[in-house]
């Protein structure tokens, strides 16, 4: 054997792993890339989680501070109300302003806004200004009607929660078959290598 051909043959005992090496870093970074992006999917539905939680729970306050107020007049029961009412534009501003807020969770912003609106300018205010004029609002034709009304409100609530639920569900599922995909292409790789 020549010299040449011991290079030959040096190279290409070497040269091959080199590029299976360099493949294989591709691949990874690759498969790297997108399981990332699919976490930052994962917290992105953790987020809008957790803003339609603080949503439900300022909602909860307002509506559980008005009936207290409604049973015994004291203004001390109304304070959850009117501490809820700046946190609840606040919270829907955020919601809107989110990255990646599609159509449907925009519309859905949108829709709650105006139930919740309509709530405040059909029940809330007008039971604060009677008990506030010393009048009674024992009707309870108009007290079911707030609760509809309220009962409306938490289902879209709920509704957004299992949808958001879902799609982080999904997201999960993803990012899991993503990271199987990436052992599998290290272990086809070490064994090429």
């Amino acid at each position: 054997m020549n010299l040449s051909q011991f290079n030959r043959i040096l190279r290409q005992v070497f040269l091959l792993p080199v590029i299976a090496l360099l493949l294989a870093a591709v691949a990874l970074y690759l498969q790297i890339q997108g399981a990332n992006s699919t976490v930052r999917l994962i917290q992105e539905s953790d987020a809008h989680i957790s803003q339609v939680s603080r949503l439900n729970t300022l909602i909860l306050n307002e509506e559980s501070a008005l009936r207290g107020y409604e049973n015994t007049s004291d203004a001390r029961f109304l304070q959850p109300y009117l501490d809820a009412s700046p946190r609840l534009q606040a919270e829907c501003d955020k919601m809107r302003s989110r990255p990646g807020l599609d159509d449907v969770e925009r519309r859905y912003i949108d829709d709650l806004t105006d139930k919740h609106q309509l709530w405040l300018d059909a029940f809330a205010l007008p039971v604060i200004a009677t008990i506030q004029a010393g009048g009674q609002v024992l009707d309870v034709d108009l007290n079911l009607r707030g609760k509809s009304m309220m009962d409306d409100i938490r289902h879209d609530l709920a509704s957004t929660t299992h949808d958001a639920e879902q799609r982080r569900a999904a997201r999960i599922h993803l990012w899991q078959h993503q990271v199987r995909r990436m052992e599998q292409l290290l272990l086809v790789l070490a064994l090429c290598v």
